[in-house]
C-alpha cells in the first residue's frame, strides 16, 4: 500500500511541474519585448522595443524519435503593425526537463522535479558558457500588470554585478501558461565601455 501511495505521489508532482510548460498545440503567447545592445566599438548603446508572438504550431518526432512541439515565432515592431514571420524552434518534455532548440542551440529551460534543490547549466547541451540557474520561486503567485496568477516559479541565476561585467538571468512560469517573463543581462565592462545586451519579455497576451 505504501508504495502504490509514493507512485501516486510522484505522478501528481511530475504533473505538476509539467503543467508549467505549456505544450498545448494552437495556443499562442504574445509578449512586449526591450532590448537594449552597448556596442564598445562605437561606445554607444540602441534600444529596441517591439512584440513578439509564438505559436505552438504542431508535434513531430525529433532525431531522437521523442515528440517535439514546433514553435513558429513573428515579429512586428507596434501593435498596429503586420506580424513577421521570423523563424520556428521546438520544444521537447521529458520527465527529467525541458529542451528548447533554437537557433541550432539546445537550452534546458527546465529540470524536473521542481525543488529547491535542483540545479543546471541552462547551457549544458550548446557551446555558450555555462548558465547555472536554479528555482527561485516555486508555486507562488505573481501579479504582472493586468495579469494575476496564482501560480508560478521562477529560473534565476546568481547576479553579478562589478566593475567588469554584469550578469543575471530570470524566467518565470505560470502554471498552465508557460514563460510570462523574462530578464537577461550579459555586459562586459572596461571602464566606460560597455559590450554587451539587456532583454526583457512581458507577456501581454495569452491564448489556448
Amino acid at each position: 500500500m505504501g508504495a502504490c501511495k509514493k507512485d501516486a505521489y510522484e505522478i501528481y508532482i511530475r504533473n505538476t511541474d509539467e503543467a508549467y510548460y505549456n505544450d498545448s498545440v494552437g495556443s499562442l503567447s504574445v509578449f512586449d519585448v526591450n532590448e537594449v545592445i552597448f556596442d564598445d566599438f562605437s561606445n554607444s548603446s540602441d534600444t529596441f522595443n517591439y512584440q513578439i508572438m509564438e505559436v505552438n504550431e504542431s508535434e513531430f518526432k525529433d532525431n531522437m524519435g521523442r515528440v517535439a512541439l514546433k514553435i513558429d515565432r513573428y515579429k512586428r515592431n507596434s501593435d498596429t503593425s503586420l506580424w513577421k514571420y521570423q523563424y520556428s524552434c521546438y520544444t521537447v518534455s521529458d520527465k527529467n526537463m525541458v529542451e528548447r532548440v533554437e537557433d541550432n542551440k539546445r537550452f534546458i529551460k527546465l529540470s524536473f522535479p521542481v525543488t529547491t534543490d535542483a540545479v543546471w547549466n541552462s547551457n549544458a547541451y550548446n557551446l555558450d558558457n555555462a548558465i547555472n540557474v536554479f528555482y527561485g520561486a516555486i508555486d507562488k503567485p505573481y501579479n504582472q500588470d493586468t495579469f494575476k496568477f496564482k501560480k508560478t516559479i521562477s529560473v534565476e541565476s546568481t547576479n553579478i554585478n562589478n566593475n567588469f561585467r554584469e550578469r543575471s538571468f530570470k524566467e518565470i512560469y505560470a502554471l498552465g501558461i508557460g514563460m510570462v517573463y523574462k530578464n537577461q543581462v550579459a555586459i562586459e565592462r572596461n571602464g566606460s565601455q560597455w559590450r554587451g545586451y539587456k532583454i526583457r519579455y512581458k507577456l501581454i497576451k495569452h491564448a489556448l
